[in-house]
């Protein structure tokens, strides 16, 4: 390195003065070529040439991290105090620069003293088998510090099921597929089997197909010990507990199916047979409790088999948390069942409280939603009834009704249309009593807005000649944008309350990381046993997803599983090959962090890459 002296002249006043950048030189295909490494200001002192070389042999020497070769001069140390100093200050916004440009690579010689020198042929250098590693590494050091390896062998795994167990889960994870595509992304794309010691090779599907049907065995078992281990590892204390249902569709007939049943499918495939699962997690999105059930299941009718089941958990044979519920659940014998066990709860209203709109202008509190959007709430204690009913307000939800009965009143007379187009069409239906079907059929498929039509139909002798609607004078809707939320919480304020019902918000995202990043919809499997595992996998994934994820948002990084894998997948292990004189030597390595998994890594407290590996192949 070296520094360059540029002269500048000023524009106004005509006086001169120089300007410093420490400069690196290197060779690019035998062609010599120059790089900025740092602007060093116009300090008077560089002019002198000789102390602006021991300077920036001073400064290379710290760049370099301090090299110690032995016999060697450091130029540091000869400095005055002076200089040192601001040497070090040059050094300090040096680190500055590399931290915000981590792509602009410097030149660095290896060190000093743990450097291993041999000589080798550069034309002979090849790189191959390169293979993802980074969100493989992720997920295994954040399951070995879950203790999921020590809560395996407790069942009685060995060494060799534990990995394979390990490398079922965290293939979920990473890349959500079926047994046989995982396979051939286990032997073709990554390098999660490399991680293991006792593994040679990566593992064919009947392998993961044998290994997810055993640690479906033990689902429940797990689900309360990564529980427990997350609830310690961030010092969280549980008070609420958020329940729902959900449910997928399958692929195939299934017709020695036990679980699999036609139903009201959430994801609009009637067409297909369903089956249910629901979930119990806490208001951080770890998951306590999850069931599987047949596809008809009613929401409403798991909800105290669910309760019992948790207090069977609990050592103290209480519940003692919160429960939060959407409508589908909060059926009023339900909600009786709850104060009758002494259960706290909160829940949308299936019903409303006559003559609300006399208190909508009545010390209404304002709040706003994380997009900024305006919602007014207020708390009820309505007479006769035994709950704390929540008045809420919403904007949004009003524009949300308003867009959704557009979009009905936009189908109806699209509707309408046809059938008019009908009376006029060779072959359309034009007897009275048939065209009058047509429209009640047309009234009962867009119920919620055929009532703001008024549909007049012009007849002769039983044939109908023209059909006219005009579209009612519109009246505004109170109730547009208006729900309840019940409780029984006493001591707790609009705002609490509030806040409470809305940490079913993390449930709603448990359930779309399960179907959208993980992948458990469809299924594909025939018999329950493998659809059971196929799901049980997916959630057991899922916990060491949300782990990461808890602890990435503590730090203000809020992206989804998705999109964080594609940041791990950006670390390739790769093997480089280089030739000797009388060997070969093979170094399978995994890639240098860039800046945003570097951050990943730093904040997960994991180290930035699994242990190189080197092999020599020795010429005879």
């Amino acid at each position: 390195m070296f520094i360059r002296q540029t002269k500048k002249a000023n524009s106004k006043y005509g006086k001169v003065f120089s300007q410093y950048v420490l400069i690196q030189a290197y060779r690019v295909n035998g062609k010599s070529r120059q790089r900025n490494v740092l602007y060093l200001g116009s300090h008077k002192f560089l002019q002198d040439k000789e102390l602006r070389r021991r300077i920036a042999k001073a400064l290379e020497e710290k760049i370099y991290d301090a090299l110690d070769f032995e016999g060697v001069e450091r130029y540091y140390d000869t400095l005055e105090n002076e200089y040192k100093k601001q040497v070090d200050k040059w050094y300090a916004r040096y680190l500055e620069k590399q931290k915000e440009n981590e792509n602009q690579l410097l030149s660095k010689p290896a060190n000093g003293k743990n450097a291993t020198f041999e000589e080798i042929d550069t034309s002979s250098i090849a790189t191959g088998q390169c293979r993802e590693v980074g969100s493989e590494w992720l997920c295994l050091n954040i399951a070995r510090r879950l203790k999921i390896d020590s809560f395996l062998q407790s069942k009685g795994f060995v060494e060799k099921e534990t990995n394979l167990a390990l490398l079922s889960i965290i293939s979920r994870a990473v890349f959500p597929a079926s047994e046989h595509k995982t396979a051939q992304w286990l032997e073709q794309n990554s390098a999660l089997s490399e991680l293991f010691d006792t593994m040679e090779a990566a593992p064919n599907r009947f392998a993961l197909y044998r290994m997810a049907e055993r640690l479906s065995k033990h689902f429940d078992a797990f689900t309360d010990h990564v529980y427990q281990n997350t609830m310690e590892l961030f010092n969280l204390k549980d008070t609420l507990m958020i329940y729902d249902l959900t449910n997928t569709y399958f692929e195939g007939r299934k017709l020695a199916s036990i679980l699999a049943k036609f139903g009201r499918s959430k994801e609009k495939r009637s067409d297909c047979k369903l089956v249910s699962f629901s979930a119990v997690v806490n208001k951080y999105g770890f998951l306590r409790y999850s069931r599987i059930d047949q596809g008809n299941i009613s929401d409403s009718s798991t909800l105290l088999d669910m309760i019992k089941k948790l207090k069977e958990k609990s050592k103290s044979g209480h519940l003692d948390k919160v429960v939060v519920i959407d409508a589908g659940i909060a059926t009023e014998d339900n909600l009786e069942q709850l104060r009758k066990n002494g259960e706290k709860y909160a829940c949308v209203s299936r019903t409303t409280l006559k003559d609300y709109q006399d208190y909508f202008s009545k010390d209404m509190t304002q709040i706003f939603d994380k997009r900024e959007n305006k919602i007014e709430i207020k708390l009820l204690e309505p007479a006769g009834k035994p709950d704390k009913w929540l008045l809420v307000k919403s904007e949004m939800k009003k524009k949300k009704e308003h867009g959704i009965a557009s979009k009905f009143e936009q189908k109806f007379e699209e509707k309408l249309t046809i059938i008019h187009q009908g009376i006029h069409k060779k072959g359309g239906t034009k007897k009275i009593n048939k065209v009058w079907e047509r429209i009640g059929r047309a009234k009962e498929s867009c119920k919620r807005v055929s009532g703001r039509y008024d549909i007049e139909v012009k007849e002769e002798n039983g044939y109908a000649l023209e059909i006219s609607w005009t579209k009612k004078t519109p009246v505004e809707d109170d109730r547009c944008g208006v729900y309840f939320i019940r409780t029984n919480l006493a001591n707790q304020t609009d705002q609490q309350i509030w806040d409470i019902y809305n940490t079913i918000r993390e449930v709603e995202s448990t359930f779309r990381c399960l179907k959208t990043d993980l992948r458990i919809r469809p299924v594909f499997h025939q018999k329950d046993k493998y659809s059971t595992a196929h799901i049980h996998i997916g959630l057991m994934a899922y916990q060491i997803v949300a782990t990461i994820r808890h602890r990435l948002k503590q730090h203000d990084i809020h992206s989804d599983w998705s999109n964080i894998v594609r940041i791990m997948n950006s670390q390739k292990m790769n093997t480089i090959q280089m030739k000797m004189k009388t060997k070969e030597v093979h170094i399978r390595k995994a890639s240098s962090p860039e800046k945003p998994l570097k951050q990943i890594f730093e904040i997960m407290r994991i180290k930035e890459s699994p242990k190189p590996v080197k092999k020599y192949v020795v010429y005879h």
